[in-house]
């Protein structure tokens, strides 16, 4: 049980990908004072794990409504984070979150923190999939709190990373920034293959 809570809660908080998400932060919060950095911070945690929720909860009705099985968007979503994944150990962020014209366009944006880093640089395709992934299949109430309770947990600690992202990000430099995207790079490609392979064989056992 706790080994499961300890998958999930890694798995969320990588997939929304703090060391992704931390030199966009700095460079589009520079020239800003302390407490609006922390305003933007805590309004762009609220935004993405406010979608986060809700995906939890709404996730499977959403594929029985639209006619989408389980594992076809196992299958799918897994292909997604592993994209990701291969993304973040080449060090780079994935255009699946935000484009560089997105950032760029953002820049001259008052509400930061809803678009682009509540999503989807935060609550992107990959992580909305994988609280889906997680959620769907076992529906009981048990499951779906600990989801949603990763889900806030995650929400603290990297909110607690973007109020001190200027230190960390100063103290990491771009070298060990890099390093932290590499290791969570592994972990999610790890975790999409997972996803994959069970998509898999649920197709294989639905014939």
């Amino acid at each position: 049980m706790i080994a499961s809570v300890l998958k999930i809660f890694i798995s969320v908080f990588t997939i929304m990908g703090p060391f992704t998400v931390l030199p966009v932060f700095v460079a589009m919060t520079e020239g800003m004072s302390q407490i609006q950095k922390n305003h933007i911070a805590r309004k762009a945690m609220l935004v993405s794990s406010s979608i986060l929720v809700m995906s939890t909860v709404a996730g499977e009705e959403l594929f029985y409504w639209l006619g989408i099985s389980v594992s076809s968007f196992r299958i799918a979503g897994g292909i997604l984070v592993l994209l990701m994944g291969i993304n973040m150990l080449h060090a780079k962020r994935s255009s699946v979150r935000a484009t560089d014209s997105e950032l760029a366009e953002a820049k001259v944006r008052e509400d930061i923190y809803v678009f682009p880093l509540g999503i989807p640089l935060i609550a992107g395709p990959g992580a909305i999939s994988t609280v889906i992934l997680f959620s769907t299949g076992h529906r009981d109430f048990s499951t779906i709190l600990i989801v949603i309770l990763s889900i806030i947990m995650s929400s603290i600690l990297f909110y607690l990373l973007l109020r001190y992202s200027s230190y960390i990000y100063k103290a990491l430099g771009e070298t060990g920034n890099n390093i932290m995207m590499r290791l969570m790079g592994l972990i999610l490609s790890a975790m999409a293959v997972e996803f994959i392979i069970k998509g898999i064989k649920d197709s294989f056992k639905a014939v």
